[in-house]
């Protein structure tokens, strides 16, 4: 592109392109940076910027507009069904007051801004639109898409779909423990309950096959001093009567649960505030600003915040942030779910089956969920959603054909090898990872800031973090 342009000055209106996310040949992600440099290019070489946000506006990416990800300011944006909520068509062009103005004059000098968008104007699509709008101010809905995030993880499962040569799994059972000893004290100090749910996890058995791994994970679970049960098909007629009658058996692990993730985030901020910390909202952290060697602070907002240490926690957009020594090889993976009552005279329960799973709160079944590339995009689909019925029925089946109140997507942060990244930097001190936790989000939470608090301080660590170590993807000559 900037050859391109070099050879090309005075000749090229204008590059335009989809922001952060490719979406017209497959979704292809920009790297960090590329949208930014693409910027500075067409300002060097007095070209117009154009961005479509069709497809990655109105928090799609998490953020308002994608350009927002890297603090990039298009000539013109183009927008369209973002703006009524796919509700009625409507489009429309933003563009800065310079390229407004140069389009202002009477029909004679033939000025007008010719656009082949349709729609514009329609007053049912504008009245639409007006409505949306004030329902992302009322709802700061964009934040709520790291909140489904964070609401994608809400089980305590290590027992959950594990394997013997998972690497993970003491460090995983410890960070279920870890909620034992941390829910309370959040309580007394907060008045905040996380709802703590400790009644144990069944994973059904709708097979031989099934029946045959589940019977076997229980064997070399119980081997390593981990509790986990087999449960008959009589016994979960006893328990669990409206369960699939086909059901084979399954395996209980009765010390396995979840937590209310919403409640669990502002007990976590609310004690953090307490203990002196102090929290800054609505800011965009661009870059990691290193100096000799040694992460001294960020950029945020165009200005820098000095720091004795900076840690890289950014979920999903961990990747996105520029300043690191090292691309950081952390990608979304959208997550889809879906609400419904809960089956009437049912006892509540959390169930896995056919990779997906269910659980009771508050009276509604909170049944999930996908496991999706598609970049930053946290839409909700008639495919994804339709996988998740078929999974809540399977498991649940008086749900057939039950209305389904809510419907929501998340984006979590996914890693090469699926385990999370924690600990410092091997090249650049006072630089810190905690992120890549896939579906392992809450679970290993609280157990992540204990490693680096641990790490930070240079505590005794009780199990091994070799396999959530940042080093393991870089080799470097230290």
């Amino acid at each position: 592109l900037r050859a391109m342009l070099e050879e090309n000055t005075g000749t090229v209106a204008g590059v335009i392109l989809e922001p952060l996310v490719q979406g017209a040949a497959g979704m292809i992600m920009m790297p960090p940076g590329f949208l930014k440099t693409v910027e500075t290019l067409c300002r060097e070489h007095d070209t117009l910027l154009l961005c479509d946000e069709v497809a990655t506006g109105f928090g799609r990416t998490g953020k308002m507009f994608a350009c927002e990800h890297e603090g990039v300011r298009p000539d013109l944006m183009m927008m369209a069904k973002g703006l009524t909520g796919g509700y009625l068509p409507l489009a429309a062009t933003l563009t800065t007051d310079a390229v407004f103005d140069a389009f202002l004059g009477d029909d004679v000098e033939q000025k007008t801004f010719f656009h082949g968008h349709s729609y514009t104007g329609n007053p049912l699509g504008c009245a639409a639109a007006i409505a949306n709008l004030k329902l992302f101010e009322k709802n700061n809905l964009v934040e709520q898409v790291a909140t489904a995030a964070v609401e994608l993880t809400t089980m305590l499962a290590p027992l959950a779909e594990s394997v013997p040569d998972n690497p993970l799994l003491s460090l995983s059972v410890r960070g279920r423990d870890v909620y034992q000893q941390l829910a309370p004290v959040l309580k007394e100090e907060t008045g905040i309950d996380i709802g703590l749910w400790n009644a144990g996890i069944l994973q059904l058995a709708l097979s031989t096959e099934e029946a045959a791994r589940l019977t076997h994970e229980i064997a070399w679970q119980r081997q390593r001093g981990f509790r986990s049960d087999w449960l008959s098909r009589d016994d979960l007629r006893e328990r669990f009567p409206g369960l699939a009658p086909e059901a084979l058996g399954g395996k209980f692990a009765p010390e396995d649960g979840a937590l209310e993730p919403a409640s669990l985030l502002k007990a976590l901020l609310a004690s953090a505030r307490r203990h002196g910390a102090r929290l800054s909202r609505g800011i965009h952290v661009d870059e990691v600003v290193v100096d000799n060697a040694k992460a001294v602070g960020v950029m945020a907002d165009g200005k820098r915040i000095g720091a004795g240490a900076v840690v890289v926690a950014a979920g999903a957009w961990s990747g996105r942030v520029k300043g690191l020594p090292r691309p950081l090889s952390v990608e979304p993976i959208r997550g889809q779910m879906i609400a419904a009552d809960w089956p009437a005279n049912e006892p509540p329960a959390i169930v896995y089956a056919h990779s997906g799973y269910l659980l009771h709160r508050d009276g509604e079944v909170l049944a999930g969920t996908t496991m999706e590339h598609v970049g930053f995009d946290a839409s909700i689909t008639d495919d994804g959603v339709a996988h998740v019925q078929e999974v809540m029925c399977s498991i649940y089946p008086a749900l057939e054909g039950a209305k389904i109140n809510r419907s929501w997507a998340g984006l979590r942060p996914g890693s090469p090898d699926g385990h999370p990244i924690v600990g410092q930097d091997a090249e650049i001190e006072g630089l810190w990872y905690a992120t890549g936790h896939g579906r392992n989000g809450i679970l290993l939470a609280a157990i992540t800031g204990e490693i680096i608090a641990q790490l930070f301080t240079d505590a005794p660590i009780e199990y091994d973090i070799s396999a959530i170590d940042p080093g393991r993807f870089w080799k470097t000559g230290r």
